[in-house]
């Protein structure tokens, strides 16, 4: 019997891959030959934390101050997630589940960013807890949440788009969902 669910963010709540990697271009946009350096550095560097990537692309232009552009990272994305960056059937899917599920969020975006953002979007009345990364990494935050719940794996869910939800549902016993880019209400319900 499945006590809770545990949704992924990014891919699964939120369109945010391509506004993520859209962010690198903005924030560099006044150095030289930015969209060639960018391009290269995120095509042969996929899947990196955004501090990584950034502090990579500053070394390509001889500069430093990675604070300044995490800002203007953070700020950039944070403002179009919650303009135009909502999957269709996302917050009509976490209202109805709330109702009968203690829901999660756990998410590899960074936590105030999470906070932030879901706070904005007035969707935290749906969440009984957040959890980003840092503090802790996803396998980490999920068995928080299990602990948390009082519960073992086999009575949780992950709704997800990646193949680490997918990996930490297997290592629990958990049941998976994969996430589309259209969340169905219906469809989920069937797999709870």
């Amino acid at each position: 019997m499945i006590k809770s669910v545990i949704f992924d963010f990014d891919g699964t709540l939120v369109n945010s891959e391509g506004i993520k990697r859209r962010a690198y271009f903005e924030i560099f946009r006044d150095f030289p030959g930015s969209d060639e350096i960018v391009e290269n550095f995120l095509s042969s560097h996929e899947r990196i934390p955004r501090a990584e990537a950034i502090r990579g692309i500053l070394e390509k232009f001889g500069k430093d101050g990675i604070d300044e552009y995490l800002v203007r990272y953070g700020d950039y994305v944070e403002e179009k997630i919650i303009n135009h960056g909502e999957i269709g059937g996302s917050e009509a899917v976490l209202e109805a589940l709330s109702k009968d599920f203690p829901l999660y969020l756990n998410s590899g975006t960074p936590q105030a960013s999470l906070e932030n953002v879901i706070e904005r979007k007035k969707w935290n009345k749906y969440f009984k807890g957040i959890y980003g990364a840092p503090p802790g990494t996803k396998a980490e935050n999920y068995k928080n949440i299990l602990s948390s719940e009082n519960i073992d794996g086999g009575s949780a869910v992950i709704i997800g788009d990646g193949d680490d939800d997918k990996q930490i549902a297997s290592q629990h016993g958990s049941n998976f969902i994969h996430a589309s880019k259209l969340l169905d209400l219906s469809d989920i319900i069937k797999k709870l």
